[in-house]
């Protein structure tokens, strides 16, 4: 289970493609869009991304943890990438784009007459100055483009609504790094001396929804009415209520109490749908990043490569796929490759590095590779509290480390605790989500490259488990600097045989993008017929589009 991070979402055909693809396929242009006749407009819509006992007043997109609707209702980017639409850069904030010097600058052209929900103008001002901050601010905590700037070399604005990028060498993937940031206000945001520590809580978006009320219970976003996209949203309003369990979540989903659910609902075909099978829909599968356990790798025993190979040798990821996830989240493969990229990207030899079930011999082999170290220590495996599908599994988890004679014990947290734990290298064991994106690259790019990762206490990238590798950094570094297909396929490949050898995380099961909704009220949902994008609450920028398509039942 998950929040903030997207999963990928079942289509009956292939609905993504690699990265590069995204780069040089037709883009989709977004209009300012019109109203349509006869769309019923009004009415608040409820939507819960995932249990979570109580709300923090945090709006701040680039930092930390944000309240769901965040990003993507509130805040937006440059580009949406639209995976249900086999990457297809749409065009959002920015009306166009363009390469120059041999691939060494970028250019946006903005789109004209959008306002901050203050009403003050968004202007290429503003998108400086996000850069800008993730110059100053990456290391601490503040994700604008992702440490875009050890590529970039300088950012400028030669009018109101022109931004150029100038890189200092060449970087194909900085289309995406820079084009999917959430961009914030520089007239609200300089105020402030310290960006990683402020929370917005009263945020200036251009999304289409801004903040009306808020309570550590329940907070709504509001209809933004001078929002770009003339006529748009439909929907007057966005309720998020909190709740305290995934159980108390999907008891409110199947009585029809919310419209909109990205929850784990076990065997959703009767508990959820059967109750009301014309209203109650649900939308499952596993293409999305794999989840994985992550080990401290500044701490023994885990700095040490057999014995994270002898805990993944060990782990049943049938179990957990069947009895866990329902059979929903089928096993991870060593190499962390997602189906849909299998054919392409993935490398069978890395791929099959273990198996689905345990294999303890070897996996005492690989202690006795290690000198067989002391590892009955105990050992904490955090896990957020109420996130019944994760808690299953880290149960189980621990149970199979207790055959290479591991003593493993599970600690339920506060979604926040945990999350600032897992950013901080605070744990010993964690289990979460990894990046998913456009192709496995985003995966291999944020959670192993060196620079990602830092010191213990601080917060840097998504590098949680500290992983330093030269090799691998080369190869990323490799594959940034070109834009050939098959020279990128091939550098991944090596990638991938680094990652099944030396287990930075150890992957479990391929995510799901849990998605729930009703009709009873609102229609325009997407669906296995009407894959037009990502359909989980929490599956952001993509939130935004799936919104705007949704109105009142006529």
């Amino acid at each position: 289970m998950q929040l903030t991070k997207p999963r990928m979402s079942l289509m009956k055909v292939t609905l993504i493609v690699s990265f590069i693809a995204a780069l040089t396929a037709s883009s989709v242009t977004v209009h300012a869009g019109r109203y349509h006749a006869g769309i019923k407009t009004g009415g608040t819509l409820t939507v819960v991304t995932g249990p979570q006992a109580s709300w923090t007043r945090n709006f701040n997109p680039s930092v930390g943890s944000p309240a769901p609707g965040t990003q993507g209702m509130i805040y937006e980017p440059l580009l949406i990438f639209n995976q249900a639409k086999g990457g297809k850069i749409v065009k959002w904030l920015a009306q166009d784009y363009k390469w120059g010097k041999g691939n060494k600058s970028l250019t946006f052209l903005l789109r004209h007459g959008v306002k901050w929900n203050d009403g003050k103008p968004f202007t290429s001002a503003d998108v400086v100055y996000d850069l800008t901050l993730d110059k100053k601010w990456n290391s601490k905590g503040f994700n604008y483009c992702g440490g875009c700037w050890t590529y970039v070399k300088s950012v400028s604005a030669p009018d109101a609504y022109t931004v150029t990028i100038t890189f200092k060498h060449v970087n194909t993937t900085g289309l995406y790094y820079i084009g999917t940031g959430y961009l914030v206000p520089k007239h609200i945001f300089a105020k402030e001396s310290d960006p990683t520590k402020f929370t917005n809580p009263n945020p200036v978006g251009t999304g289409p929804f801004k903040l009306s009320h808020f309570s550590p219970q329940v907070y709504t976003l509001g209809k933004n009415t001078t929002y770009w996209r003339t006529g748009r949203p439909y929907v007057a309003a966005l309720r998020y209520p909190a709740y305290t369990s995934n159980d108390d979540a999907q008891l409110a989903a199947v009585n029809q109490e919310i419209d909109w659910g990205g929850l784990f609902i076990p065997n959703a075909a009767d508990v959820f749908v059967k109750p009301h099978p014309t209203t109650n829909k649900y939308w499952y599968a596993p293409v999305g990043g794999p989840v994985a356990l992550y080990l401290n790798l500044t701490e023994e025993p885990f700095n040490n490569v057999h014995v994270r190979r002898a805990i993944s040798l060990a782990l049943n990821r049938q179990s957990y796929y069947k009895v866990a996830e329902y059979g929903y989240e089928p096993p991870a493969n060593a190499a962390l490759i997602q189906p849909q990229f299998m054919k392409k990207w993935g490398d069978a030899t890395a791929m099959k590095t273990y198996g689905s079930t345990p294999n303890i011999t070897k996996a005492k082999a690989e202690l006795a590779a290690a000198g067989n170290p002391d590892i009955s220590k105990p050992i904490t495996l955090h896990v957020v509290d109420g996130w019944t599908d994760w808690v299953t599994m880290v149960t189980l988890i621990a149970n199979d480390l207790k055959a290479i004679g591991m003593n493993v014990t599970v600690q339920p947290l506060q979604f926040n605790d945990w999350f600032s734990d897992l950013q901080t290298g605070k744990f010993d064991m964690q289990i979460c989500w990894t990046d998913a994106g456009y192709s496995p690259f985003t995966i291999y790019r944020d959670h192993f490259l060196s620079s990602n990762a830092a010191p213990i206490g601080q917060t840097g990238g998504n590098n949680w488990e500290r992983y330093k590798n030269a090799k691998m950094d080369t190869l990323i570094g490799q594959f940034q600097s070109t834009s050939d297909t098959t020279q990128q396929v091939n550098i991944l490949k090596k990638a991938q045989r680094i990652a099944a050898a030396d287990v930075p995380i150890i992957p479990l099961t391929i995510g799901a993008q849990w998605y729930e909704y009703n009709t009873t009220k609102f229609v325009g949902w997407p669906d296995g017929k009407h894959p037009f994008d990502l359909p989980a609450p929490w599956a952001a920028p993509e939130n935004d589009i799936v919104v705007q398509h949704l109105h009142l039942k006529g």
